[in-house]
C-alpha cells in the first residue's frame, strides 16, 4: 500500500486507480489536491505563475514534496532569470525581486521611503502612490490641513515612511494623507461613542422628583410659609394706608423740585451748543451734557487688539514659498529631478 493511498484512506477519499477512474474521482466535493494523481497535480502548477506556485508549496507538506521543477524551469525561461546554476525555484525568486513592483519589469533602483523595487518610469507615473512632499509642503495643502485637525502633525509624521535627502526630510504624500485620514475617523467614532455614553447615562439616570406628591410634614411647611408671605404682603398695605398725608405732600414737592432742577440744567445745556431746543438725533440729544459718552468715543486701537499684519498671517506661506524655491534650486524647476530612488545593493 503507498503512502498515497493511506492518505487517501484516511480521509474517507477513495484513490484513483482501475475501478475508479480520475474523472470520477473529481465529480466528488470532497476531492483534495493531494488525492489527484501526480500527472494532474503536474499540469495543475505548470499552469500557475510564481506567486501561486510559491503560495501552493506552502500550503502543506503533500504539496511541497510534488516535484515542481518543471514549472519552475518553465517560469524562468519566460521571465528570462538567468542561468546561475542554482534550482529553478532559487534562480526565480531571485529574479522576481529585481522586478518593477508597478509594471513587473526588472530595474535596478529601490524606492527608498518604502523599500521596495520601483522604476523611474511608475514612479512619475503613480504620483498617488509614490509622490514626495516636505512637513512645510504638507501643512500647505488644505485638504491636508483638514484631515489633520487640531492633531500635531510630528506625531504623525512619525509613522510615516520618510526618505532623507541633501538635507531634506521627504514624507510618502498619499501614505500621510491616509494616516490623517484614519486619524479623523478614528476621532469621529470616539466622538460618538462618547455621546453615546452621554446618552446611556442620561438615560439611567433616576427620574426626577416633579409630579411626586410631597409628605404631610412638607405641606404644612409650605402652608406655613405661604401664610407668613400673606402676613408680610397684608402689614405693608395697611402701612401705606395709614401713611400721613403730611408725608405724601413732602414726597411730591421734593419729586417736583427734582424735575425743576433737570429742566433748568437742560436749557443752560441748550444755551451754550447754540442756543435752542437742542435736536432730536443730535449729539446733545445722546448725551445732555455735552459731546458723546466715554464709552461710545472712538478708542484708539491696543496693539495687543489690532488685526495682524500680513506677514504674521502668511508666515506659513512665506516658510512654505521659502522652502520651494530652495527645493527648486536642488531638484529643479517644478521639482524635476526629485525622486525616491536609490540604486539597489546587491
Amino acid at each position: 500500500m503507498t503512502a498515497q493511498d493511506t492518505g487517501s484512506r484516511s480521509r474517507g477519499v477513495k484513490a484513483a486507480g482501475p475501478d475508479r477512474p480520475v474523472g470520477a474521482m473529481l465529480s466528488d466535493e470532497a476531492t483534495l489536491l493531494t488525492d489527484l494523481p501526480d500527472c494532474v497535480l503536474g499540469r495543475i502548477l505548470a499552469a500557475l505563475d510564481g506567486a501561486s506556485l510559491s503560495r501552493a508549496g506552502g500550503t502543506c507538506r503533500g504539496l511541497a514534496s510534488i516535484d515542481s521543477s518543471q514549472a519552475w524551469e518553465r517560469l524562468c525561461e519566460q521571465a528570462g532569470a538567468p542561468n546561475s546554476g542554482a534550482a529553478p525555484a532559487e534562480r526565480y525568486r531571485k529574479h522576481a525581486a529585481t522586478l518593477c513592483r508597478e509594471c513587473r519589469r526588472p530595474t535596478p533602483y529601490v524606492f527608498a521611503p518604502l523599500r521596495v523595487r520601483l522604476c523611474e518610469r511608475c514612479e512619475r507615473s503613480n504620483p498617488h502612490k509614490f509622490a514626495l512632499a516636505t512637513r512645510a509642503m504638507l501643512l500647505g495643502d488644505a485638504r491636508f490641513r483638514l484631515l489633520l485637525g487640531r492633531r500635531p502633525i510630528d506625531s504623525l509624521l512619525a509613522n510615516v515612511p520618510s526618505h532623507r535627502c541633501n538635507g531634506f526630510i521627504f514624507y510618502v504624500r498619499p501614505v500621510a494623507a491616509a494616516a490623517a485620514q484614519s486619524g479623523l475617523e478614528v476621532e469621529a467614532a470616539k466622538e460618538g461613542e462618547e455621546a453615546e455614553a452621554g446618552e446611556r447615562a442620561a438615560a439611567a439616570e433616576p427620574p426626577s422628583e416633579i409630579g411626586v406628591c410631597p409628605s404631610e410634614e412638607e405641606q404644612d411647611e409650605a402652608v406655613g410659609v405661604e401664610a407668613a408671605a400673606a402676613a408680610w404682603d397684608a402689614a405693608g398695605e395697611e402701612h401705606s394706608r395709614l401713611r400721613s398725608a403730611k408725608n405724601a405732600a413732602r414726597a411730591a414737592r421734593r419729586l417736583e423740585q427734582k424735575e425743576h432742577r433737570r429742566k433748568v440744567k437742560q436749557e443752560a445745556r441748550a444755551k451754550r451748543h447754540g442756543g435752542g431746543e437742542p435736536a432730536a438725533g443730535s449729539a446733545t440729544a445722546v448725551a445732555p451734557w455735552g459731546g458723546a459718552r466715554r464709552g461710545d468715543r472712538p478708542k484708539r486701537a491696543h496693539p495687543k487688539m489690532a488685526p495682524k499684519s500680513a506677514h504674521v498671517l502668511s508666515r506659513g506661506d512665506d516658510e512654505l514659498l521659502a522652502e520651494v524655491r530652495l527645493l527648486e534650486e536642488t531638484f529643479g524647476d517644478a521639482l524635476a529631478g526629485l525622486s525616491g530612488l536609490t540604486l539597489a545593493s546587491s
